[in-house]
């Protein structure tokens, strides 16, 4: 069976590169800390409203979000 997920690392360096970090991010974006993690692992699906609030935050520019929030990753079980 083939299962996707979305590939967040190009997120988390934007994260590191402009200091933020989990907690820091949920405070600027008013989203939980816990659903924020949950997003970024893969456990729950990133809203629409969601991916805005952190693009405004983390400077990514409309035509990169697909980049940042995209990025299929296929796994084989």
């Amino acid at each position: 069976m083939v299962y996707l997920i979305f590939n967040y690392d190009k997120l988390k360096d934007r994260m590191q590169q402009l200091r933020y970090n989990q907690v820091s991010l949920a405070k600027a974006t008013n989203i939980e800390r816990v659903t924020l993690n949950q997003k970024i692992n893969n456990r729950i699906m990133f809203k629409q409203d969601e991916i805005l609030s952190i693009a405004n935050a983390l400077d990514i520019g409309s035509d990169e979000i697909g980049v940042y929030f995209f990025t299929l990753v296929v796994k084989k079980r």
